[in-house]
């Protein structure tokens, strides 16, 4: 199957003008033509000849344990998720709830100060949790 994808990459690039495209055919073909490592003949070392170069580039982070394109993808989602959140334009008011929800979430001073108190108060309202209360949780009224 990773043959007959690098064949595909190959003609794609050679029969289309990518160089001039922006089309997400050429952009991929592109990227996994940076991945290939044309020095090592594929039938003597197809892994490295396939993988060699994308795992040089794409070096596992302390805070992960792999890195594939999904996680690569992921991180980048993650990133303009962030971006979105952080910036002050508007969008209109579910977005403003999530940015505040998210800033909040984000002042760790104040989640630090409040500690359990906002979870605490929520679990109280909905008749507490047997595990805290320990002793005081009353079957009945549960």
């Amino acid at each position: 199957m990773v043959i007959g994808i690098i064949i595909i990459i190959i003609n794609v690039l050679q029969t289309v003008n990518c160089k001039k495209s922006n089309a997400n055919a050429c952009k991929l073909a592109k990227e996994l033509e940076k991945s290939v490592n044309k020095s090592v003949n594929a039938c003597d070392n197809f892994y490295e000849f396939a993988c060699d170069r994308w795992q040089a580039e794409h070096k596992i982070a302390d805070d992960h344990t792999s890195v594939s394109l999904f996680s690569l993808t992921a991180d980048f989602i993650k990133g303009k998720l962030i971006k979105l959140l952080n910036s002050t334009f508007k969008t209109g008011k579910a977005s403003e709830k999530l940015r505040k929800l998210y800033s909040e979430c984000m002042n760790i001073e104040r989640v630090n100060e409040r500690n359990s108190q906002p979870i605490t108060a929520f679990i109280n309202e909905q008749n507490g949790w047997p595990v805290l209360l320990g002793n005081e949780w009353n079957e009945i009224n549960y």
